[in-house]
């Protein structure tokens, strides 16, 4: 289907070619937004443009890079996931080293709902959801050559949970600090919160590493109650194993521990004195009880 006339000299006016045709437009695209990557008022329009044509030419761009970032660069919406920020996205601020990773669209250009899902049809261009941004995090905090960024992808991620109802689904993919500059998933190694009584069962357990990210006075119980929703254990870990475990005598923080109470004499299992659980310098309390 040829270009309508209209198209023709709207899109020879703005890029200066002598003929457009189904196998050069996208090229021509990308070509001009390349030179105006300073003038975000020519994306504007660009998009303008492009929600309300009906070309066919026109109707799959996720490979051209025509979309200009926060940081002045185009990319390509099916190569790069761009977030535009609508005006219900819950407002997180990232680090300028993690914006250099995740992008977005410049904050020039203003779009409705309505020219947003027919760019992201036509462009690759993404609304900003809790869920798809911390997807995206994730991918980063999983990936061992930006490990520097984990302590702003924590931060963010925590910023990131308190809007979204839906956060405990990626919980479990969230990495932690422990000493050592090593970051791990709580679920397959325990990781513990700084605790005296828990030091003196556990010397040789991973704690959570609070060097790993800036000083956050005045956060402390905020991080803590964030940490224990990602699977951190502030008490023993308790374990199920199916071969009984050496009894022993419980020391005062693990009988403290077991019932809750500092000083108190009953083991995990209701019994005094002594007990199927042993502490694992690794593992937490494994238990037959």
């Amino acid at each position: 289907m040829p270009l309508s006339d209209p198209v023709r000299r709207w899109l020879r006016s703005e890029f200066n070619v002598p003929e457009l045709t189904a196998t050069n437009l996208g090229e021509q695209l990308e070509l001009e937004c390349a030179r105006q990557v300073s003038n975000a008022a020519f994306f504007q329009h660009l998009y303008q443009f492009l929600v309300t044509d009906k070309s066919p030419e026109l109707k799959d761009l996720k490979d051209r890079r025509l979309l200009l970032t926060q940081q002045n660069k185009v990319v390509a919406g099916g190569a790069q996931t761009v977030f535009y920020r609508t005006k219900t996205t819950v407002r997180i601020e990232l680090s300028k080293p993690l914006q250099r990773q995740i992008h977005l669209l410049h904050a020039a250009v203003q779009l409705t709902d309505a020219q947003l899902k027919s760019l992201e049809a036509r462009t690759g261009l993404r609304e900003m959801e809790p869920d798809a941004l911390a997807a995206q995090l994730l991918r980063l905090m999983a990936d061992e050559e930006l490990a520097t960024l984990r302590p702003a992808i924590l931060r963010a991620l925590k910023d990131l949970a308190q809007g979204s109802e839906r956060a405990r689904g990626w919980f479990p993919q969230v990495r932690l600090p422990v000493q050592g500059g090593r970051w791990l998933l709580p679920l397959q190694q325990p990781v513990y919160l700084h605790r005296a009584e828990l030091r003196e069962l556990y010397p040789k357990a991973w704690f959570v590493d609070r060097a790993a990210w800036p000083s956050l006075a005045g956060e402390d119980n905020e991080w803590d109650d964030f940490l224990l929703q990602l699977g951190a254990w502030d008490k023993p870990g308790l374990y199920i194993t199916a071969t009984p475990s050496i009894c022993q005598p419980m020391t005062p923080a693990m009988r403290g521990y077991a019932s809750g109470k500092r000083g108190a004499r009953r083991c995990c299992c209701g019994t005094t004195g002594c007990c199927t659980c042993r502490p694992s310098p690794r593992n937490g309390l494994r238990s037959n009880c």
